[in-house]
């Protein structure tokens, strides 16, 4: 339909085009037969003008219907820019989330490994002090160390029982000391890389009764404590 109305449209101009040249056609022939012309310059070269535009314009518009358009091939090349930019995305995002899953994943068999020691260290300690060992003080006041390390960062949640919550808050700490040299110990015989610094750094501690909050480590100092009351 579009290129029948395009036809109509060119004969329609081609005819303006022709009325417009036909003043220059018509004093060139009269030119050539010695005729003096009837019409003036001015007339003939705007006539001219005209009939050329008129007579060529709708030329460039059938061509442009009937050929492929430059727009429509820009517009394919920018959607499959836009795909293209949008599959890479989904990659990058796609690489990433494996990145963290796998190191999620070896977070967290590091973590099991060190609870495992961990839970033994506490149950020998135990049966040490339970001989009479006074250099396992600490451990009749535990019920259980679990580490939750992430990030490179050290942490740990320690379950406390009813003879530790009537110890006084330098005794806690003492105790809360005694833990973190576990953890250090631990952390040394299971980490290859472990290091003195990190060792002396120390562990983020979260002491629970049950599901109540004891205490925690200092954020700025893992060796200093704030212990909560416990009315």
């Amino acid at each position: 339909m579009k290129i029948i109305i395009r036809i109509f449209m060119l004969v329609i101009f081609w005819g303006i085009a022709a009325y417009l040249l036909y003043p220059a056609f018509d004093t060139w022939k009269k030119h050539e037969e010695g005729i003096p012309r009837h019409y003036s310059w001015l007339r003939i070269i705007v006539c001219g003008y005209f009939g050329i535009a008129f007579l060529f314009g709708p030329i460039a518009g059938i061509y442009d219907l009937i050929s492929p358009s430059d727009t429509s091939s820009n517009n394919q090349t920018e959607e499959t820019k836009t795909k293209d930019n949008s599959d890479n995305i989904e990659k990058e995002q796609a690489e990433q989330q494996q990145k963290e899953n796998k190191a999620a994943d070896k977070q967290k068999k590091f973590n099991a490994k060190v609870n495992k020691y961990l839970k033994k260290s506490l149950r020998e300690d135990q049966n040490f002090f339970a001989k009479g060992d006074k250099r396992y003080n600490y451990s009749p006041f535990i019920n259980s160390i679990k580490y939750t390390g992430q990030d490179n960062s050290d942490r740990a949640n320690v379950q406390v029982n009813t003879d530790f919550i009537e110890l006084d808050n330098e005794s806690k700490s003492a105790v809360a000391e005694k833990v973190q040299g576990v953890i250090g110990a631990t952390l040394a015989t299971v980490k290859d890389d472990y290091t003195q610094e990190e060792q002396n750094q120390g562990a983020g501690l979260f002491f629970y009764f049950g599901k109540r909050a004891v205490g925690h480590s200092k954020l700025w100092n893992s060796h200093k404590y704030k212990w909560y009351n416990f009315d």
